[in-house]
């Protein structure tokens, strides 16, 4: 279904947004030691899965894959990214 015909338009400057916050973390993920990253994310006030927590390089394939959805898939990324940069200490918008 169209989202134009149901009254729901996609606000484009959020998207691009969101998809910037998912890069910043995805520079993050790729560029950053995995035991340094790995205790980053340890915190347990993070809302991350387990397996994803003890795995940036799945963590990262999971946000890339996000960051290509609509929706609440493309949402779901962005809260993850938003949890990656918080662990590092970093903005998270």
């Amino acid at each position: 279904m169209d989202p134009d015909r149901i009254g729901i338009i996609p606000d484009r400057d959020l998207t691009l947004a969101r998809r910037a916050v998912i890069d910043r973390a995805l520079v993050h993920l790729r560029d950053t030691n995995p035991a340094v990253v790995i205790a980053q994310l340890a915190d347990p006030d993070l809302r991350l899965h387990d397996h994803l927590r003890r795995d940036p390089q799945a963590l990262a394939a999971s946000l890339a894959e996000g960051r290509f959805g609509t929706g609440g898939r493309l949402f779901g990324a962005y809260k993850g990214a938003q949890q990656v940069l918080r662990a590092a200490g970093l903005p998270t918008n």
